[in-house]
């Protein structure tokens, strides 16, 4: 089963590749950050069964950009906006999640002058089910089976 933890550290590892000038923070959002950085911030999970051995998986996964502000405290709209293009371009291709490659639907937050421009990403998979199937294995088997036959 891939933990949450590794589908994190894939994300970082593309934001890395792509930006490897900027620091990458994980689920905390610190007001004296490093500008320019990013914000990974763990969103929805779902979860619904798909065969008897296997799950489908969706994690919602936010990032936000943060970009370096003007003495008036303002992130040059532009480069929010380039930022946001080259997250998409990154996530277009399959990327490195613990033992498997993984692929990200992206979608914008409109970009607004508040420093920060932001990128959600969904992604789904199928994992190894999550139910016990130890009852199961200690489960009795059928002893007869009847059956009867008609004939017109």
């Amino acid at each position: 089963m891939l933990k949450d933890t590794e589908i994190l550290d894939g994300i970082n590892a593309v934001l890395c590749k792509g930006f490897p000038n900027r620091t990458v923070y994980i689920n905390v959002q610190k007001e004296d950050c490093d500008r320019p950085s990013f914000f990974i911030v763990s969103g929805r999970k779902s979860v619904r069964p798909a065969t008897s051995a296997t799950v489908e998986r969706t994690v919602r996964y936010s990032i936000l950009a943060q970009e370096d502000m003007d003495e008036n405290g303002i992130s040059s709209l532009e480069e929010l906006q380039n930022t946001q293009a080259k997250i998409f371009a990154l996530f277009l291709a399959p990327f490195r999640c613990g033992d498997r490659h993984l692929v990200a639907m992206s979608e914008a937050v409109p970009v607004e002058d508040t420093g920060a421009s932001q990128v959600d990403l969904t992604i789904v998979f199928h994992d190894d089910t999550m139910a016990d199937t130890s009852a199961e294995e200690d489960a009795p088997l059928m002893e007869h089976i009847h059956s009867q036959k008609r004939f017109n």
